[in-house]
C-alpha cells in the first residue's frame, strides 16, 4: 500500500512505503504533565499568599450570601411545591371524587396527603400482601398503609386480621387501613389504625387548611384520630 505526494499540480503516487506513527513516550507525556501541574500549584499560592486581607474578607462575604441566597431559593422552592401539592389535595379531596378514583389514583392521592404530612411515602408494586398499598415513614417511624375506596364499601373484621397478620410479619410500628366506606361496628384493632371517610375528610380539610410560608400538618397528629 502507498500513500501520494504532491507536487505543485502533479500528483505521484509511491508504491510500497508503509507510513508509520510514532508512539508518544507515555513517561514523557506524564513529566510535561507534572511539570504543568508543578508551575500551575507555584503560580495559584504565590498569588494566595499576594491576595490582601480586605480581598478575603470580601471573598468570605460573597461566598457568605452565595450560601443564604441558595438556601433561600430552596426553601422558596420547597414551599412552592408544598402550596401546590395542598391545592392539588384540596381540588380532588371531595368524598365522592375519592370514591370515584380508580384504586391506583386514590393510592397515589393518599401517598402524596402523607407526604403533605411530613412523611415519606410511595406506592408500593403490587405484592399479594393485604395491607402494604403504600410504605410510609418518619424518622425511625415506619408504618404499611391499605387503600381501600369505592361505593358501598363497608370493611369486615376478616379484612382487619389479614392486616393485623400481615403486620406481624413486617417490621412496621402500625398499619393503617384507610377508606372511603366504613368498618363493621364490632372491628378494633390496637395495632391497625382505622380511618373511615368521615375521618379521611376531617383530616384532608386539616391538611389542606391556608397555611403560610410553606408550613405542613403535624405528621403524629394522624395517630391522634378518633
Amino acid at each position: 500500500m502507498g500513500y501520494f505526494i504532491s507536487f505543485g499540480h502533479n500528483i505521484v503516487e509511491v508504491k510500497g512505503v508503509n507510513k508509520r506513527k510514532k508512539k508518544a513516550d507515555p513517561l514523557l507525556i506524564a513529566i510535561l504533565i507534572g511539570v504543568f501541574v508543578a508551575a500551575l500549584t507555584f503560580d495559584l499560592l504565590k498569588w494566595t499568599f499576594n491576595i490582601p486581607g480586605i480581598a478575603w474578607v470580601a471573598t468570605a462575604g460573597v461566598l457568605v450570601l452565595i450560601y443564604f441566597a441558595r438556601s433561600y431559593l430552596n426553601e422558596r422552592k420547597r414551599a412552592r411545591v408544598i402550596e401546590y401539592r395542598r391545592q392539588y389535595l384540596q381540588k380532588h379531596g371531595e368524598l365522592e371524587q375519592l370514591k370515584q378514583m380508580s384504586s391506583q389514583d386514590f393510592e397515589q392521592y393518599i401517598s402524596d396527603l402523607f407526604v403533605q404530612m411530613g412523611y415519606n411515602a410511595f406506592v408500593t408494586e403490587p405484592n399479594g400482601k393485604p395491607c402494604e398499598d403504600l410504605i410510609v415513614s418518619f424518622d425511625d417511624f415506619f408504618a404499611t398503609v391499605v387503600c381501600q375506596n369505592g361505593k358501598n364499601i363497608t370493611v369486615t373484621p376478616e379484612e382487619i386480621r389479614k392486616c393485623e397478620s400481615s403486620l406481624e410479619q413486617s417490621n412496621a410500628s402500625i398499619a393503617f387501613f384507610i377508606t372511603t366506606g366504613d368498618f363493621e361496628e364490632q372491628i378494633h384493632s390496637q395495632s391497625v389504625k382505622l380511618i373511615n371517610g368521615q375521618d379521611l375528610m376531617k383530616l384532608i380539610n386539616e391538611v389542606t387548611a391556608e397555611t403560610k410560608g410553606g408550613q405542613m400538618y403535624q405528621p403524629f397528629k394522624l395517630l391522634r384520630i378518633q
